[in-house]
């Protein structure tokens, strides 16, 4: 039986079928994931959220980074923690010092720059610091270090910037439109912070706790934002693109800047 085409008519039937179904699956994911019991509660910033479940993937810890690094064989020489991150001796115990460099021989291989090789591996791992929750938005997830893949399956903290509860300013970033291989979209509703809403990163043992105090639309070359701001001691800056909808290349970013106000200690299971 030879292939006949429908009708204009019924071909225009399907056509506003399929497009009725492409608006309402994106309008239903929308409805479903808003945060309706936060949004606009009151009490938002009293709720205590957990933690995001672990990774189900091959994940380092940030506790064994360290010994991560160390293994690497293009290292011809120990370097310092505070070498790698800048700034960061002191946030553990755990302080390694520079070993001094063997003796020279005719093939040693030269010498790779400790922050360079630590960009490198947090490129090529995904690196668990710890985590992210907003209360306002009923978020908790997972931060990373890096900005790159790990932006698919969580929060990334931007290289460079001050760590978690250090001086300076801390910037983490995360996708604002759905990711249709991951679902995430950690930042779709980073627009509906207010002021003194709240934003908790785990880290190290410890809850830093900072508060939103202001936000602005910047293009993406505005790489200011990640610089230490003046008479502030401890910031947090929040990244994610904007508008939602637009180009794969949007140019603008959201802002949202945040001051330290509380640091606890977390309770270590027995």
């Amino acid at each position: 039986m030879p292939f006949k085409l429908p009708s204009l008519p019924k071909l225009a039937n399907w056509l506003i079928a399929f497009g009725i179904i492409c608006i309402a699956i994106p309008l239903g994911l929308e409805i479903y994931n808003y945060p309706w019991a936060t949004i606009n509660n009151a009490q938002a910033n009293e709720i205590r959220l957990p933690n995001a479940p672990l990774p189900s993937f091959p994940y380092i810890n940030y506790s064994d980074l360290q010994e991560a690094l160390l293994t690497e064989s293009r290292l011809t020489r120990t370097p310092s923690r505070a070498a790698i991150l800048p700034g960061l001796a002191g946030q553990t115990s755990a302080v390694l010092e520079e070993e001094e460099v063997e003796e020279e021989t005719e093939e040693e291989e030269p010498w790779v720059d400790p922050y360079i090789a630590y960009l490198e591996y947090a490129n090529a791992n995904f690196i668990l610091l710890g985590n992210v929750k907003i209360p306002r938005l009923a978020l908790s997830e997972n931060l990373f270090e890096g900005t790159d893949g790990q932006l698919i399956v969580g929060v990334g903290h931007v290289p460079g910037t001050a760590m978690p509860g250090e001086e300076g300013n801390c910037a983490i970033s995360a996708h604002r439109v759905h990711a249709l291989y991951s679902g995430k979209q950690p930042f779709r509703y980073l627009d509906s912070l207010q002021e003194d809403d709240l934003v908790q990163l785990v880290f190290q043992g410890y809850e830093y706790t900072y508060a939103v105090y202001t936000s602005m639309i910047v293009t993406k070359y505005d790489t200011w934002v990640l610089l230490p701001i003046k008479d502030e001691s401890h910031i947090l800056t929040l990244i994610t693109c904007d508008p939602v909808i637009g180009s794969a290349d949007r140019l603008n970013r959201l802002i949202v800047f945040a001051r330290l106000v509380k640091i606890e200690p977390l309770e270590l299971p027995e």
